[in-house]
């Protein structure tokens, strides 16, 4: 028994126990499927890797903006510690803080306006190389004796060339981060 019907506007005969023959260019789908989903995967990993990429630098600017932030906190702290000593100011022992002194030992006892200034120097920058990988920091009054910069220093290899903010000119500048405060106590 034969049977017949159009496929792709050709007409077609078969048997009925046998499987209908394909009209031309119908075989040609075989394989396709396997394709698609290949393509389909690759282009899903690519995607899934520039997410993760984002992750990655977000986490990297999150880590500098905490750096920033630490540096932001120690600025204003010596800044109040300077503006509670107003002797020392007048006596001028907060003009040029850019080390770290010893401890004067004071800190129980009653101190001179000189040695809290040199504990405030200490506590502070101490403080800075804690909170903040290779953290230093300097104070300078400025020439017209009014105004004081605070200036704070680390080491972050995710930020550009900070550089010129801070004055800096050494060999790592390009890997320092830098926080300058100009106040007037």
């Amino acid at each position: 028994m034969y049977r017949r019907g159009l496929i792709q506007g050709r007409l077609v005969s078969s048997r009925l126990n046998q499987k209908p023959e394909l009209a031309l260019g119908q075989n040609r789908q075989a394989g396709i499927t396997l394709i698609e989903v290949l393509v389909t995967l690759v282009i899903f990993s690519l995607g899934l890797m520039g997410s993760a990429s984002l992750q990655i630098t977000g986490l990297r600017f999150n880590q500098s903006a905490h750096l920033r932030t630490m540096a932001v906190i120690q600025a204003y702290d010596v800044a109040d510690r300077i503006r509670a000593n107003r002797a020392g100011i007048n006596a001028g022992n907060y003009n040029n803080i850019n080390s770290t002194p010893t401890d004067p030992g004071c800190a129980q006892t009653l101190c001179t306006p000189q040695q809290l200034a040199q504990l405030d120097a200490h506590e502070w920058n101490t403080a800075n190389a804690s909170l903040l990988p290779a953290g230093t920091g300097t104070v300078v009054r400025n020439p017209n004796g009014e105004t004081f910069t605070i200036r704070i220093q680390w080491d972050d290899e995710r930020l550009q060339d900070m550089s010129a903010a801070c004055g800096i000119d050494d060999e790592d500048a390009e890997t320092s981060g830098c926080f300058a405060l100009e106040f007037r106590p």
